[in-house]
C-alpha cells in the first residue's frame, strides 16, 4: 500500500513538473514565435544584394481618423538594428478598395501605388532615402506591385521597382538609383506592436 501511495505520488510530482515546464516554455515562445510575416529581396543599384525581413500591410481605406491609404511596409530590425525599410503605398483624399490580386503599377502619380526606400547603418544616421515621388518627370522611376493573394490576415505577392535618391527635396540634383525586386508575404501591421 505505501508503495503503491509513493508510485501515485511519483506519477502525480512527474505530471506536475512536466505541466509547469510546458507551459513555462509555451510562455517563454510566445514572444519568439510571433508571425512577422516575411520579405525576400534583391537590391541593385546603389545598393547591391540581398535581403530578408518582416513584411506587414496596414489599410486606413475608410479614412478612419484621418488619413486614406494603404501600405506594404518591409523592414528588418526585428531581431537587431534596423539597416532597411522600404513601403508600396496608395494614398488618396478620399475612401477607396483595397486591393484584391491583380497586376498594379507604380509610379508616383495620385492615386496609383507608389514606393519608398530608406537604408540606415543601423542607428538613422546617414540614412540614405529614395522615392518614386519626386522629380519623377525628369527620371525614369516606378514598377509593378503583383498581388497574388489577400485575406484579412495576410497578403502575398511580388513586387519590381525602381527609386531615385535626391541630396535635397527643392531641386532634382540626382544621386542615384536602386532596383528593387522581391517576394513577400505580409501580416497585420498591428502583429508588429503585439509580438514585439
Amino acid at each position: 500500500m505505501v508503495s503503491s501511495s509513493k508510485n501515485y505520488l511519483l506519477i502525480a510530482l512527474f505530471t506536475a513538473t512536466f505541466i509547469w515546464s510546458c507551459s513555462d516554455s509555451n510562455s517563454i515562445n510566445e514572444f519568439d514565435d510571433g508571425d512577422y510575416g516575411e520579405v525576400t529581396f534583391t537590391i541593385s543599384g546603389d545598393e547591391e544584394g540581398t535581403s530578408s525581413g518582416a513584411a506587414f500591410f496596414d489599410n486606413n481605406t475608410s479614412g478612419n481618423g484621418g488619413d486614406y491609404y494603404y501600405e506594404l511596409i518591409f523592414m528588418d530590425g526585428i531581431d537587431g538594428p534596423e539597416t532597411f525599410r522600404f513601403t508600396i503605398g496608395r494614398y488618396r483624399g478620399e475612401t477607396f478598395s483595397p486591393p484584391t490580386p491583380g497586376t498594379y503599377e507604380i509610379d508616383g502619380r495620385p492615386f496609383n501605388f507608389t514606393a519608398a526606400y530608406e537604408y540606415t547603418s543601423g542607428n538613422f544616421t546617414g540614412t540614405d532615402r529614395y522615392t518614386d515621388q519626386h522629380c519623377e518627370d525628369a527620371f525614369e522611376t516606378g514598377g509593378e506591385l503583383v498581388i497574388g493573394a489577400v485575406s484579412g490576415t495576410q497578403v502575398s505577392g511580388s513586387f519590381n521597382f525602381t527609386v531615385a535618391g535626391f541630396d535635397d527635396l527643392t531641386d532634382c540634383n540626382l544621386l542615384g538609383f536602386v532596383e528593387i525586386s522581391g517576394n513577400f508575404r505580409a501580416v497585420p501591421y498591428e502583429n508588429l506592436f503585439i509580438f514585439y
